[in-house]
């Protein structure tokens, strides 16, 4: 007979294999739901605190993972969200319209506190704000998109993990500022602090009043000159640049089968993807991509390319922290140093924003296969196609 956990596999991804690992360690029913199933979580737990510590080294990191899980999907299955989110190596539950929430450090939290059982319940009701919308996270999305309407723009957030938070306009924008300006629980006086901090963000993003073909974008020379020094480039697949609101599209160069070319203009905690139409008044697509390089170069003075041991295979990964080593594609320099640290490069996959990795040109299918793994788990999406380099589509 199909339980609740069966019910959330579309929304549990690998959150699902490892609560039911924790039910069967644990001797827990996986039948059982609700309240039922915090206190058995909260059984083994104590049990576990209480054990005599034994000679598995992993025991620790094994607990924190399976009853993570159970945890996420406990929640999940008692508020309802779209589910298990992962970006790199950290995995959340969304919950509700805004809520997410973080299962895992929430039973590290529990392991190290002085009342394991106390902490694993202000969890829960952490767990339980998020999903009702005024939680530390959720409260801060659901003031942003009440920001948006006082605005009267008619953006819509696509897509967001924790604090980033992307926009229907191609506006990336980081909360994690403002949430940290802004204590929880919030009072009063923190509410109105925050709409006002929300109020300013969205006064600084580009503006979409509704589905219409955005006009002609018109700029000063101070404007141009501004956006030309924060101007970086921004490798996206093709499906992504093809599949936006009505209207909007984006200022993008070929690079390679599914993958293009776009430009963002970073600004601190925020971005924004140029749209064709702003190219002209930046002086067209040539001036846009010299400046972004430029840009780029200045930002990759502490890149950092290191050693990826694949099986027998030895590889190059981007480990530079920044967000942009998958930009750092169409960078010669880069280029030019991961030769240097591995002669035989020839190939190169971008998987998402954050990573890029290289390989010599006869681990190309192996690159690939590798990179589809990536591809499945990552929040924004390029591609798995193994790249061959130097990328001729850029000149």
């Amino acid at each position: 007979m199909a339980g609740w956990l069966d019910a959330l596999d579309d929304r549990s991804g690998p959150l699902g294999a490892a609560a039911r690992a924790f039910c069967a360690a644990h001797a827990i029913e996986p039948t059982i739901r609700g309240l039922a199933a915090a206190r058995a979580l909260g059984r083994a737990l104590d049990a576990f605190c209480h054990q005599v510590e034994g000679d598995d080294l992993d025991e620790d990191d094994r607990f924190v993972e399976q009853a993570g899980a159970y945890l996420g999907l406990v929640v999940l299955d008692a508020h309802g969200g779209p589910g298990h989110a992962q970006r790199d190596t950290r995995h959340r539950v969304l919950l509700g319209a805004h809520g997410c929430f973080d299962p895992f450090a929430a039973i590290d939290a529990a392991l190290d506190a002085d009342e394991p059982l106390h902490a694993l319940a202000d969890s829960l009701a952490l767990a339980e704000a998020e999903a009702r919308g005024d939680g530390p996270i959720a409260g801060v999305l659901a003031g942003l998109e009440a920001a948006l309407r006082r605005a009267g723009d008619a953006s819509e957030v696509s897509s967001r993990f924790e604090l980033t938070v992307h926009l229907s306009n191609g506006a990336e924008v980081d909360l994690r500022r403002v949430a940290a300006n802004s204590a929880w629980p919030r009072g009063a006086a923190q509410r109105e602090q925050l709409d006002r901090d929300l109020d300013r963000i969205v006064s600084m993003l580009p503006r979409r009043r509704s589905t219409e073909a955005p006009s002609a974008y018109a700029a000063s020379a101070q404007d141009v000159q501004d956006c030309l020094t924060r101007v970086l480039p921004r490798p996206v697949s093709r499906a992504f640049a093809r599949d936006l609101p009505e209207g909007v599209r984006l200022a993008t160069l070929p690079l390679f089968a599914d993958v293009v070319l776009a430009f963002i203009e970073q600004h601190a905690g925020r971005a924004r993807f140029l749209r064709a139409d702003e190219l002209d008044a930046l002086g067209g697509v040539e001036s846009v991509r010299t400046a972004s390089l430029q840009n780029l170069e200045r930002r990759s003075a502490r890149v950092r390319f290191e050693p990826l041991q694949v099986g027998p295979r030895t590889w190059l990964a981007g480990k530079s922290g920044d967000g942009l080593d998958a930009a750092r594609l169409v960078l010669p320099s880069a280029i030019t140093l991961a030769k240097t640290l591995l002669p035989s490069v020839g190939v190169a996959v971008i998987p998402h924003r954050d990573t890029i990795v290289f390989a010599p040109i006869e681990d190309a299918d192996a690159l690939s296969h590798y990179a589809a793994d990536l591809l499945a788990r990552a929040p924004h999406p390029i591609s798995a196609a193994a790249l061959p380099l130097p990328l001729s589509a850029l000149g």
